[in-house]
C-alpha cells in the first residue's frame, strides 16, 4: 500500500509540494486531506457570495424605489 500511495504521489505532482524528506504515504495523504478541506472551505465560500451577490450588485434599481408614489404621509 505505501508504494501505491508514493507512486500517486509522484505521478499527481503532490511529492513535489513536500519538503525531500518527508514524503513519506502518511504525508502524502496528509497533504491530499488537507487540500480536500481548503477547497471545500473555498466552495462555501464561493456559494455564499453567489446567495449574497444580487444584494450586492449596485447597478440593479434598489426593491422600493417607488415607495414615494405610494407614501400617503406627506
Amino acid at each position: 500500500m505505501d508504494y501505491f500511495i508514493r507512486e500517486a504521489g509522484e505521478i499527481f505532482g503532490i511529492s513535489r509540494n513536500l519538503p525531500i524528506n518527508d514524503r513519506g504515504p502518511k504525508r502524502i495523504l496528509e497533504y491530499v486531506l488537507h487540500q480536500e478541506d481548503e477547497d471545500e472551505e473555498q466552495n462555501l465560500a464561493d456559494a455564499t457570495m453567489e446567495l449574497f451577490e444580487p444584494a450586492l450588485n449596485q447597478e440593479d434599481e434598489p426593491y422600493f424605489s417607488d415607495i414615494d408614489d405610494y407614501d400617503d404621509s406627506e
